[in-house]
């Protein structure tokens, strides 16, 4: 989370962790520190949870693309994607959705900035 976070050690933390408690973790670390330290301003409360729900939303797109089926995609613009079963009645459908480069690209970039939110976020509660 900062220059320590090159630090080998940290993994020992959070390497069993999914990747939610990876999200909700550091999420209530800075609350916690806002809260502690007596900084309880509503707009950076806004900004924690705003942020955090970006990454969620992120960590459930992460999820299609790991569970897509990527081996026919070399004629497509889009890859198919079955992301889970609903039990329904007596038996399951599928949920399909479609995977295009333009999504993909639109995600990378929620990424970037999401990155640099945190970053930001970072800073104000524990450099200042």
């Amino acid at each position: 989370m900062n220059h320590r976070g090159e630090d080998s050690r940290i993994w020992i933390l959070i390497q069993d962790f999914s990747f939610y408690k990876k999200i909700e973790s550091p999420k209530a670390i800075y609350l916690e520190n806002l809260r502690l330290f007596n900084k309880s301003d509503e707009k950076i409360n806004e900004r924690i949870n705003t942020i955090f729900k970006t990454l969620d939303q992120l960590r459930i797109r992460r999820k299609l693309y790991i569970h897509s089926n990527w081996i026919n995609t070399i004629y497509h613009e889009y890859c198919k994607s079955r992301v889970k079963f609903i039990k329904k009645g007596n038996g399951y459908f599928r949920i399909k959705s479609k995977i295009s480069l333009l999504d993909i690209e639109n995600d990378i970039k929620r990424i970037e900035n999401i990155s640099g939110n945190l970053v930001e976020l970072h800073e104000d509660i524990f450099c200042q």
